[in-house]
């Protein structure tokens, strides 16, 4: 039986236009860092939020997308 993959939160977003690839990247980057560096992990969707990227509606309209995806 074949399993399929579940979108992650940031393809979600880019699909919808909220976002670019490019931004996508970069947070992405400053989430890694900041797990390697400070050993902290923040959500991807605050920092989009807190960069400007995404308003909190755009978060919940993803985060809606991934809850739909599951069942």
């Amino acid at each position: 039986m074949e399993q399929r993959q579940k979108k992650r939160f940031g393809t979600i977003a880019v699909e919808k236009g909220f976002i670019s690839k490019d931004d996508l990247a970069d947070d992405l980057h400053i989430q890694t860092d900041e797990n390697i560096s400070k050993g902290q992990h923040r959500l991807l969707g605050r920092i989009l939020m807190e960069q400007g990227l995404l308003t909190k509606e755009q978060v919940y309209q993803v985060l809606d997308a991934m809850n739909h995806e599951i069942r």
